[in-house]
């Protein structure tokens, strides 16, 4: 273990930290300001998923690299490939490097810890929201690789989250929930996927039985909106490096981007709610405001 030059102590195991969601909490604006610090270092590119698609679920190898079929591969290679020219064109062979080590090499704990050896001597860690979604056993596994990591959890109203989500899952399918009918619209309200990463109980309870609470930082959307830098700050503090205005990124205030601006079927915010009130309850009895407002929303909309 060794100190950095920005004042956090370094140990040799790699990534120091996860941002493991929520999904449309503004992660993207978390990983793009923890990227303009000096004493941290996150991969080039956001959402590695290493955690949600273990090796034994992925084509290994180089052949796999470039022709697999699953959706993890296909998203890499269509975000490397513009990667890998840009760095081409600039002989930024640093970049190169992981580029290649990230798109040929064998997914396993090693390769992983790979990715990450552009960031020594500080502190290091990657973003994926869907990691909120892991089971307890999965996030065993990952407590039994890298006991000392840190995790950072934002979470936004279920409803709100629930919503923007199956906005961004429409306009990936080439179409808009403002074009589905109500009963699409529910429908698409009752997938797994959806109804699952708004589970904040349950992530908290996965990740608390192998973290220790002092692991865990729990932040909420309404104080990127409404107090960003110093949530940041603290964010800062809790990962153990130098904080000050200086070490702020330019854009910390550009808005958060919020998609189409579609307002919500009443009857799909009411089976939203009707999902997530007992998990409501729960939470406000731990943090209390915002979640109160959170639980009070979806009440309301079950009145309604």
């Amino acid at each position: 273990m060794k100190r950095c030059d920005v004042g956090v102590m370094i140990t040799h195991e790699r990534p120091h930290f996860l941002g493991i969601g929520a999904q449309k909490a503004a992660t993207t604006w978390l990983h793009r300001c923890l990227r303009a610090h000096p004493g941290l270092w996150l991969p080039p590119i956001k959402e590695l998923h290493y955690f949600t698609h273990r090796p034994h679920d992925l084509n290994q190898g180089i052949v796999g690299r470039l022709t697999g079929g699953d959706w993890v591969n296909r998203r890499l290679r269509r975000i490397l490939k513009p990667r890998l020219l840009t760095d081409l064109r600039r002989l930024d062979t640093a970049g190169l490097r992981w580029d290649l080590r990230f798109l040929l090499g064998a997914r396993n704990d090693a390769w992983y810890e790979s990715l990450f050896w552009e960031g020594a001597g500080r502190v290091t860690g990657e973003i994926t929201p869907e990691y909120s979604s892991l089971s307890a056993e999965e996030v065993g596994t990952i407590r039994n690789a890298f006991p000392n990591l840190r995790l950072l959890y934002v979470m936004r109203d279920p409803i709100d989250r629930a919503w923007s989500q199956m906005r961004m899952m429409a306009r990936r399918r080439g179409t808009s929930v403002g074009l589905l009918s109500d009963e699409e619209c529910l429908e698409m309200a009752k997938d797994p996927r959806i109804v699952k990463r708004g589970e904040y109980g349950r992530t908290l309870h996965n990740w608390g039985c192998h973290f220790p609470p002092e692991r865990l930082f729990v932040a909420f959307m309404e104080e990127v909106r409404s107090s960003p830098r110093e949530l940041l700050f603290r964010i800062l503090d809790f990962l153990g490096v130098a904080r000050g205005d200086s070490f702020l990124p330019p854009d910390l205030l550009r808005p958060i981007h919020q998609g189409d601006r579609q307002p919500i079927p009443k009857a799909v915010e009411r089976e939203l709610a009707r999902f997530h009130l007992e998990d409501l309850r729960n939470l406000e009895k731990r943090f209390g405001s915002p979640t109160r407002e959170w639980r009070e929303r979806a009440e309301r909309a079950l009145a309604s």
